[in-house]
């Protein structure tokens, strides 16, 4: 499990820069998605907020595993960052 944990720690792949998001939706049905594609963009402060979140990895996955009413269980306040999302047009 611990090289689980350094794994997922080492594969952090944020970086500083624009992203381009593509939502692909699969179904049996035929219809048509609106708006799939946006982009959005984090700064060198965003990425390192979010670079906090490894060291909440290993109480994350011992979370899964306590009841949350046991008192082993602490409860992984994780970084979010909320960057605005740019609708791209086709």
């Amino acid at each position: 499990m611990l090289e689980f944990i350094d794994f997922v720690k080492q594969a952090f792949s944020w970086k500083a820069g624009k992203y381009k998001v593509r939502i692909v939706i699969e179904s049996p049905d035929t219809f048509v998605i609106k708006d799939n594609e946006c982009e959005f963009s984090l700064t060198a402060v965003d990425v390192d907020f979010l670079e906090k979140n490894k060291e909440l990895i290993k109480l994350d996955y011992k979370n899964q595993l306590v009841p949350q009413k046991e008192e082993d269980f602490e409860k992984a306040n994780w970084n979010w960052r909320n960057p605005e999302l740019k609708k791209l047009n086709k």
